[in-house]
């Protein structure tokens, strides 16, 4: 297998786990402020909801990418 292919393939997921940790924050913090700000408090759980999807999704990449890098080399 070519180097060039999984470096590719590394920084994909590198960058894609970054965008989803960014995003599972956000969504995270927004719903938290309106179940703290507005008079019904069930309305921020539903962003509280993707961000925790978003956060599960970046840490079940890096499991993969873990798993990837303990795969001894084929010969």
């Amino acid at each position: 297998m070519d180097d060039s292919k999984n470096q590719r393939r590394d920084t994909l997921v590198r960058a894609s786990s970054i965008t989803d940790v960014g995003s599972g924050i956000m969504f995270t913090a927004l719903g938290a402020t309106l179940m703290g700000t507005l008079d019904t408090p069930w309305a921020g759980l539903p962003l509280i909801g993707f961000g925790l999807f978003y956060i599960g999704k970046s840490i079940r990449d890096a499991r993969r990418r873990r798993a990837w890098a303990d795969e001894p080399p084929d010969a």
